[in-house]
């Protein structure tokens, strides 16, 4: 094993051995197939050796390079470090440069930051860690003074509340406020002063704004806002202010007497939703189908509001409110209220009104139109387009009464007469005079018109087309005239008649009266009889005739009033008697009723007499047997009432009036007379100055009363005082 060892290594070592002793390889195999092994084995030691021997110095010079590279790589790392050195130098040097202008910056920024702070007109210092004050600008100085004791804004009584209010400040981390009063140099002002937190680990600052101004402006606000509230406060309308919080701030007394609301509640500041939901329950708000809309509605006005709102709405009393809502100055909003009912329930009136004249203007007989102080048309009827033939469309565009005029004057073919007239009639719409004529149309119209100036400025004018009243007229002044010699005819006919029927019944009269008195014998009771039916016929016939030609003479007024005193209890005696007799033929009872001490009636006793007369006549006459009738007089006012009742027939409610006409009776009585009596009497009362009143209904009877006026003329007056003064004297 040692040999197969030896040659492996001789193997394996003949190449060095060949390269250390020079002996070519191929005679070292050769060798090797010698019996050389000793010597080969020797020869492998040595090799070993030899081989230990290189790879220890290759080992070496490996760790020799490795280290000259590693000091290669140490002197490249010191040349970059160098270099870095280098450039931090510079860099260092330029920045140093650099620190030093911005010093410089901050040192002139800071000079600069003083002289501002020395130039603001606001007081500033700053505190330390202590809280005095380790700096303060001018102003600052000139507020306390040079010479004063105490830094601080505050006055000797005061000296602690700037700590007061630094400590306040520190703890609560947030700048605070506060105003004080201060003198300066004589003067007091007002400061508002703030003091902050700590600005770093032992400094703070703190500023005093004067605000002397504004406290002044403040307080000057303060009394005109009072000012204001007192205004309000007697205003008639409701009054209602919200601040920005929606909070009640004020209420004028009339709000709250308007919704009925108590001074406690108002005066709890509360919300407008609170408001309206206590005048919602009290259903002082109007009926609301979605109350919850309505309010939000309401709510939402504090910020959706920007022009002024105004609501007209009715509340279940039925009171109309006019609500006009507005930004108020200091935000929230200002409500006010105005009881609208008058005027809504005016301008309804107002309305109905001009539309009830409208619709009388338009069914006028006459035209009217109103031109303004421009001469323009502004108001027309339908009479007035159809008088001048006027188109609606045409009045609509308010002509000019140049315009209308000329219209006119070409619908009518330009007569000459409208021709001359045309420059007046354009200038008597601007004059505003009043006056009136008619115009003699060509077409054979009359129109008559009327001006009259309007207090607004502008003219009325009213015509009216006559032609069928002058036509009518002219036919009634034909008729009238023949109806006056008709009269005068009648007149004369009657004046005759009288004269000549007076004169036979004067002698039937006398002669009658002679044969009833037994002058020339005595008569039997059946000539008496005759005789007293001559005397009353012809009693009556010259009654009737004397009151016809008293009628006429009143139509005629011709009839003179004789007046004195006189007792009427003696005149209405002297008719019942004068009736009396008649009234026992036919069963019917007369009697009076006569208060005592009636006064005397200033009048004419004869007429009285006449008009009483006819009135028992009627009675008697329209009494059935078994009725009565009675006279009465009574003193009314100014003068004396006397009346005459009957049970009789009476008279229909249709004929009452008519039954005073000349020559009218009624159809209903079986004794018609001549229709004079009532007639004669109403014109004898209007003569006399009086009334005559007729109150009747059938089957029951008749009352008339007559009113005497107890007044004396002033000629008369005259008469009385000469008589009493004479009466004196003598």
């Amino acid at each position: 094993m040692a040999r197969r060892f030896a040659a492996k290594l001789g193997w394996l070592t003949a190449p060095v051995v060949a390269a250390l002793t020079g002996v070519p390889a191929r005679a070292a195999d050769n060798a090797a197939g010698a019996d050389w092994t000793p010597l080969i084995a020797l020869a492998g030691g040595v090799g070993i050796g030899i081989s230990l021997l290189w790879l220890a110095m290759a080992g070496r010079l490996r760790r020799q390079k490795l280290a000259m590279d590693a000091c290669r790589a140490r002197a490249e790392a010191c040349e970059a470090l160098r270099d870095e050195a280098t450039e931090r130098a510079e860099r260092m040097t330029v920045e140093a440069g650099v620190l030093r202008d911005k010093l410089v910056s901050l040192g002139r920024e800071r000079d600069n930051f003083r002289r501002l702070l020395n130039a603001a007109p606001v007081a500033v210092w700053r505190r330390d860690l202590a809280g005095d004050i380790v700096w303060r600008n001018d102003t600052h100085r000139t507020v306390v003074g040079e010479g004063s004791d105490s830094d601080e804004i505050a006055s000797a009584i005061d000296l602690a509340q700037p700590q007061l209010l630094v400590a306040r400040a520190r703890d609560e981390e947030t700048p605070v406020s506060e105003e004080r009063r201060f003198v300066v140099e004589g003067q007091r002002r007002v400061f508002h002063v703030v003091e902050t937190p700590l600005l770093g680990e032992d400094e703070s600052a703190g500023f005093a704004i004067d605000i002397t101004a504004t406290d002044e402006l403040r307080r000057e606000l303060r009394r005109q806002v009072h000012a204001y509230n007192d205004v309000l406060e007697v205003m008639s309308t409701a009054v209602a202010i919200y601040d920005r919080d929606k909070r009640l701030i004020f209420a004028n007394k009339a709000w709250k007497t308007l919704w009925s609301l108590e001074d406690d509640f108002v005066s709890g500041r509360p919300t407008m939703v609170e408001v309206l939901d206590r005048l919602y329950q009290m259903r002082k708000l109007p009926e609301q189908t979605e109350y919850r809309q309505f309010r939000k509605h309401r709510d939402d006005l504090f910020t959706t509001l920007m022009e002024p709102y105004e609501e007209l709405y009715q509340r279940p009393d039925e009171r109309m409110l006019r609500e006009v809502v507005t930004r108020h100055a200091f935000g929230g909003l200002l409500f006010t209220f105005d009881d609208a009912t008058d005027r809504i329930v005016l301008e309804r009136n107002l309305n109905t009104y001009i539309a009830t004249l409208r619709a009388v203007l338009d069914n006028l007989h006459e035209a009217v139109a109103v031109f303004g102080p421009d001469g323009k048309l502004n108001l027309t009827n339908v009479g007035y387009r159809e008088l001048w033939g006027l188109s609606p469309e045409f009045v609509a565009t308010d002509p000019h009464i140049r315009d209308v005029v000329d219209l006119v004057i070409g619908a009518l073919g330009r007569p000459a007469q409208l021709l001359e007239w045309r420059d007046s009639l354009i200038a008597s719409a601007t004059e505003m005079r009043s006056g009136d004529g008619r115009l003699d149309l060509p077409d054979g119209r009359f129109i008559e018109f009327a001006s009259t100036g309007l207090p607004d400025g502008r003219t009325l004018f009213t015509y009216l087309d006559v032609t069928d009243s002058m036509r009518i007229e002219r036919a009634l002044r034909e008729r009238n005239e023949a109806l006056v010699a008709a009269d005068m005819i009648k007149s004369e006919f009657l004046e005759n008649m009288s004269y000549e029927l007076r004169t036979p019944l004067n002698t039937i009269l006398g002669f009658t009266e002679i044969l009833h008195n037994d002058y020339f014998g005595t008569l039997n009771e059946r000539q008496r009889e005759y005789s007293a039916g001559i005397l009353e016929a012809s009693e009556q016939f010259l009654g009737m005739i004397n009151d016809m030609l008293d009628l006429a003479s009143i139509q005629a007024g011709h009839l003179q009033v004789d007046r004195t005193d006189f007792g009427v209890e003696e005149v209405i005696d002297e008719v019942i008697d004068r009736f009396r007799e008649r009234a026992d033929r036919r069963q019917i009872a007369m009697r009076t009723e006569l208060p005592p001490n009636l006064p005397l009636l200033h009048g004419d006793s004869r007429r009285v007499r006449q008009i009483l007369g006819n009135l028992v006549s009627n009675a008697v006459k329209f009494t059935p047997p078994g009725g009565e009738v009675t006279v009465g007089a009574g003193a009314s006012g100014s003068g004396i009432d006397i009346w005459v009742e009957d049970n009789g027939i009476g008279i229909p409610d249709e004929e009452q009036e008519r039954v005073f006409e000349t020559f009218r009776t009624s159809d209903r009585h079986t004794r018609r007379g001549a229709g004079l009596g009532l007639a004669l009497v109403r014109n004898l009362m209007e003569l006399l100055g009086g009334s005559v009143e007729l109150r009747s209904k059938v089957g029951v009877g008749t009352t008339v009363n007559c009113h005497f006026v107890n007044r004396r003329d002033p000629g008369d007056d005259a008469g009385d005082r000469v008589t009493d003064l004479t009466d004196r004297l003598s």
